[in-house]
């Protein structure tokens, strides 16, 4: 990080690069369908916190030149519980039809993205795409509110005490439990600081993810989910536990085998197997070599329609010997048909090799940097800090941190995440921030960067400024 610091009254400037993480690969996204006669506005819900219910409105416009009748309006995830509100409508040539969407985030963090598809009566690819996007910030850090258990035998107790750690600055104490899943004992403790959960025993074999809902004094961040997770282990044992298909593209299958051994060496016996959540079927077959205590698990995923189909769902194999049914879960990334997908590593070797291509390379390089987007100065009087970034690829925007000293507590002093101004990697931009909030005195001030999936880290150590009035 470079610094710089201005004597003009009590001028500060920060000046920093953050860094962005490797690029693996990159997929095209799928032509949209022909003829798109629809355009859908995007809709901003802003910065909001776990657990939010999002309720958005927005617009879907004909701008074809003939009558569409928007039929279905349906999420992209197919096992979303979004509630879509609108009427079947004729739409006549710049005609407009409000949508309203109510959505609730759950515990994700970082910014999101809600996809719904718009249907014209009687076609079967959507004419239009409805988004509504925003970000979810904390004052809980959702880190220290997460617990993986790993494995536990059968019958016996998983206890996690939760500390959580809190944005600093803010004095957030922990009130009550308001949502205990089934499998939960969960308690505050008297000082708002802790929670302590327990699993109750006889929880059912296979992987578990539970959450518990604790409201907080605080007007912002008013809930936490603190979630555990891990799998409870019986006798019969499949490996893998979970599967992942990976990416299937639209219209084709995948296919993937879980091993079932019973790890007492009694003969195995598979009762009743069901799916659950996605289109799948499963076959048991004996295994190879074959084994009494041995079974495999043939599962095939069927790639449906984009908007159409979900690729998350559950296998459930009934042990009548041990009267447990026994889940298996399964996922995978649906694409398009005509998606390509790209691996970087080999365009770049093939860069190396091509003349033309290390020429266009060189000329790029050569050429005059793009100016980079800034921050107007800001008005009025008070410390101004100043900061440059580059790769800002990762990055969601800055947060001012504020303290009387060195070692002193932080606090924002920001009402809102700064956003950034570019995603372009090759250019970097400059931010501006005034602070119009303190007397004469010494302070300590830092950068810190928020992540597009939430995580947040300091951008610079603390730096003193001396404010004069």
């Amino acid at each position: 990080m470079m610094g710089s610091f201005s004597r003009q009254w009590c001028a500060y400037a920060f000046v920093a690069l953050a860094s962005c993480g490797p690029i693996l690969a990159h997929a095209e996204a799928p032509a949209a369908p022909s003829p798109v006669v629809i355009d859908a506005s995007s809709i901003d819900a802003g910065t909001v916190f776990p657990l939010a219910v999002i309720e958005a409105s927005g617009m879907v416009t004909n701008t074809s030149n003939r009558p569409v009748k928007i039929a279905r309006i349906i999420p992209r995830v197919a096992a979303s519980r979004d509630e879509i509100q609108f009427e079947p409508k004729l739409l006549q040539p710049g005609q407009t039809l409000p949508v309203r969407v109510k959505a609730s985030l759950g515990d994700h963090i970082g910014r999101f993205s809600l996809v719904y598809f718009a249907f014209a009566d009687g076609q079967v690819e959507p004419v239009a795409k409805l988004a509504v996007r925003g970000f979810v910030d904390w004052i809980v850090d959702p880190v220290s509110t997460r617990f993986d258990a790993g494995v536990v035998k059968a019958g016996e107790t998983v206890r996690h005490e939760f500390r959580p750690s809190i944005r600093s600055g803010v004095d957030l104490k922990l009130t009550s439990a308001e949502e205990i899943g089934g499998a939960f004992k969960a308690s505050v403790a008297a000082d708002g600081r802790s929670v302590i959960v327990e699993l109750k025993q006889g929880m059912p074999w296979g992987p578990f993810d539970e959450s518990v809902v604790i409201r907080t004094n605080n007007i912002e961040q008013g809930k936490v989910p603190f979630r555990i997770s891990g799998e409870v282990r019986g006798a019969v044992v499949p490996n893998p536990a979970s599967v992942d298909f990976g990416v299937i593209r639209e219209g084709q299958t995948a296919e993937q085998i879980v091993r079932l051994t019973d790890e007492s060496s009694r003969p195995l016996r598979v009762g009743e197997v069901s799916v659950a959540g996605a289109d799948a079927q499963v076959r048991i077959e004996p295994c190879i070599p074959a084994a009494e205590s041995c079974r495999l698990a043939r599962i095939v995923m069927n790639g449906g329609k984009i908007g159409s189909a979900g690729l998350r769902g559950t296998i459930n194999v009934v042990l009548p010997d041990y009267e447990q049914a026994l889940p298996i879960a399964f996922r995978g990334a649906l694409i398009g048909k005509d998606t390509v997908v790209q691996d970087l590593d080999k365009l770049i070797e093939g860069s190396r090799s091509s003349p033309e291509k290390i020429s266009a390379m060189l000329k790029s390089s050569t050429s005059p940097s793009p100016r980079p987007p800034e921050m107007p100065k800001p008005d009025g009087v008070g410390p101004l800090l100043t900061w440059e970034a580059a790769g800002e690829a990762e990055v969601y925007g800055y947060e001012i941190y504020r303290a009387a000293s060195e070692n002193g507590v932080f606090e924002r002093v920001n009402a809102d995440i700064i956003k950034r101004l570019s995603n372009a990697q090759e250019v970097g931009s400059i931010y501006r921030w005034r602070d119009m909030s303190v007397a004469s005195g010494t302070y300590w001030y830092y950068i810190g960067i928020v992540k597009l999936n939430g995580e947040k880290k300091p951008l610079n150590s603390p730096q003193r400024v001396l404010v004069k009035q």
